[in-house]
């Protein structure tokens, strides 16, 4: 999936964890320059490999996730991406269930959720800019990681579109 905007999706939860989500992504997957904005339900659940490149996961609201909940027996890679503005009572922008996430060159933060910008088992590859890292484990390498009584402020501008991608 490329150069592709998904926004303004409403969904609802169901008994399956993938349900809810405006995207699910069940077979081995790249998605690049692709935005999910301001959807109910959640925005992004992972099921299968996949691949998050120069992508936009903001503004989405859900029950169990906000922005990408990685739930996989598989490995989850997102590099040069933006997780932010996303809400939810448990995780609001990453919640990891099951399966490898691993995060590089990415900014996580200003997201709302008791674990709210990352909650789970990470591997950090370095360059990460994460708000707030209460309710994960794995951020050894990047310099950038907040707490809950230190968060590190994203400095980010409104979300804007640019062509079918909308950007911070």
């Amino acid at each position: 999936i490329q150069d592709c905007g998904v926004s303004g999706c409403e969904t609802t939860s169901g008994a399956d964890p993938w349900d809810g989500a405006a995207v699910v992504v069940s077979t081995g997957s790249i998605l690049r320059r692709t935005s999910i904005t301001n959807c109910t339900g959640g925005g992004v659940t992972a099921v299968a490999d996949t691949e998050f490149e120069n992508c936009t996961i903001s503004s989405n609201q859900g029950e169990l996730f906000g922005g990408l909940r990685v739930d996989s027996v598989a490995t989850v890679s997102m590099r040069y991406c933006t997780v932010t503005l996303n809400s939810s009572a448990a995780a609001g922008g990453v919640q990891v269930v099951s399966g490898a996430f691993e995060a590089m060159g990415s900014i996580i933060a200003g997201n709302i959720g008791a674990a709210p910008d990352v909650e789970g088992q990470v591997t950090d590859l370095g360059n990460n800019l994460v708000g707030d890292a209460n309710g994960s484990t794995g951020f050894t390498v990047s310099i950038f990681v907040g707490s809950q009584f230190n968060p590190v402020p994203a400095g980010l501008g409104p979300l804007q579109q640019f062509g079918l991608t909308a950007l911070h």
